[in-house]
């Protein structure tokens, strides 16, 4: 009961054009800067420093966004262990 009424504050929230949840770590700006940092051969910690983020939320924005740098996506196949 609880649990329906929470997500219904949440709609009507949204409904009103309210934030629901945590910010977003970056702007839209921003993720686009670290793609073009990362394509120009920046290492993932560097630009994690740079904006004082972790390599995870880096590459969950870059994921999300549908961004993620060629320089990083063949470091992720690379450490990937095949599938069976």
């Amino acid at each position: 009961m609880i649990g329906e009424r929470a997500a219904a504050a949440r709609e009507a929230a949204r409904i009103r054009g309210r934030q629901v949840g945590r910010p977003s770590a970056l702007t839209g700006e921003q993720v686009a800067m670290t793609v073009r940092m990362r394509s120009a051969g920046e290492s993932v910690a560097d630009i994690g420093r740079t904006f004082g983020i972790g390599r995870s939320t880096l590459y969950r924005l870059w994921s999300s966004a549908g961004e993620l740098p060629e320089a990083a996506t063949s470091r992720l196949q690379e450490a990937r262990p095949p599938r069976r």
